[in-house]
């Protein structure tokens, strides 16, 4: 089975973004159904979000179908896929592993910077942030999101994580009870320079869980600056992206934070055998897979 991702954005997220108030909710509408959807967006906002893909459905059919024809091998693309919202890859994570990924320490560490900026992009205040995380956080203040030891019960785990599911993303999993939907025996990650953002967590995540990472390695280093942040200056009207947060995937002396090497990647020569198509990647591993009774990471 193969899957192309261009991009980490669906009807999750946008029914997050109304759910938010969030400001940018037209213009990334405009954005991704001219980029991705190729169509004209509705003027309806809610009929725009209504004829949006649902990731996890996408994603459980896709299992199911595999499934039913014991298809072993799974090759998720993520080649140019600069990003998008995170949280909606989690539920397809859950689908393939269950109480696995649950309990898997993904050993990440996330800080995040309070600045008005922030609380603007995501529709709310600092007094309303911390009245519904019970914080006492000021501007200025950092949070800290670190892996931690954590005594839960498999039914507190997946109650939480229901809750936490992005969009109507719940609607999808609520009935695994812990068990996966389908798991293949090799999960297969493409990625290249473009793999940004959201695609890289998702690609860093699948590898955590087992997953063979194959390719190029990413122009973002897995520990680095993240979340993009709009800001307009008050005199020129200039406009831009500032980061808002810091991601620690590796200890800082480990070789990997820098750059993240697959662990499968071809070579000049593989570049050449496929006269340096776009898809030698994609070829490669096919003929890999087929060749090879055994890859391991």
């Amino acid at each position: 089975m193969y899957l192309r991702m261009k991009s980490v954005m669906a009807k999750e997220c946008f029914l997050d973004m109304q759910k938010k108030n969030m400001p940018e909710l037209k213009s990334m509408l405009d954005y991704v159904y001219k980029q991705y959807l190729n169509k004209k967006t509705p003027e309806n906002v809610d009929t725009a979000i209504a004829h949006m893909p649902v990731f996890a459905n996408i994603f459980r059919n896709m299992l199911l179908e595999m499934k039913q024809n014991n298809t072993q091998n799974l090759i998720i693309d993520l080649r140019g896929n600069g990003g998008g919202w995170t949280p909606i890859t989690l539920p397809t994570l859950y689908m393939m592993y269950g109480d696995n990924f649950l309990n898997k320490d993904m050993d990440v560490n996330f800080y995040r910077l309070f600045s008005p900026l922030y609380m603007e992009k995501n529709a709310t205040t600092l007094d309303a942030y911390n009245k519904e995380n019970n914080s006492n956080y000021e501007y200025g203040d950092y949070e800290f999101e670190e892996s931690a030891e954590e005594t839960k019960s498999p039914e507190e785990l997946r109650k939480e994580f229901l809750e936490n599911a992005m969009g109507n993303a719940a609607d999808y999993i609520n009935d695994l009870n812990g068990k996966p939907v389908y798991t293949p025996k090799k999960v297969f990650v493409l990625t290249d320079v473009g793999t940004f953002s959201a695609a890289f967590h998702y690609a860093f995540y699948l590898w955590k869980m087992g997953a063979i990472f194959v390719g190029v390695p990413s122009a973002q280093a897995p520990n680095t600056f993240m979340e993009g942040t709009p800001f307009k200056l008050s005199y020129t009207k200039t406009t831009g992206n500032i980061s808002n947060s810091l991601q620690q995937f590796f200890s800082s002396t480990d070789k990997r934070a820098q750059i993240f090497w697959p662990d499968l990647i071809p070579q000049y020569n593989d570049y050449k055998k496929y006269n340096f198509n776009q898809d030698t990647e994609t070829l490669w591993l096919l003929d890999q897979i087929k060749s090879t009774k055994s890859i391991r990471k």
